[in-house]
């Protein structure tokens, strides 16, 4: 019997562990689908606003010049849009409603 509890605790190990990695690629997958259009608005409004860190600069320069961010920029990012968009960003990423940013 001892056996079978470490194999239900191994088996929610793998279970959290697969499901943060989906969550870092969903992350990445929403970034990137919001297209560089989405973000350079982001960061223009930002700007205007004088809402935007160092670090969103950083992240949403690297986004308009085409690069693909690492899972922990992703979320980063997806935070500053999530921020923004309580401070009165007009504009909801293109996968808002499937898009759960908690979880990120």
């Amino acid at each position: 019997m001892l056996g079978h509890g470490r194999k239900e605790k191994e088996y929610v190990r793998s279970a959290k562990k697969d499901q943060k990695e989906l969550n870092s690629i969903g992350a990445q997958i929403a970034v990137v689908r919001a297209g560089v259009a989405f973000w350079n608005q982001l960061a223009l409004w930002g700007v205007d606003k004088h809402k935007l860190s160092d670090m969103d600069m950083d992240l949403l320069r690297l986004i308009s010049q085409g690069n693909v961010l690492s899972d922990k920029q992703s979320k980063a990012v997806l935070g500053t849009y999530s921020r923004l968009r309580g401070e009165g960003f007009p504009y909801t990423l293109p996968e808002d409603e499937g898009l759960t940013l908690s979880g990120l």
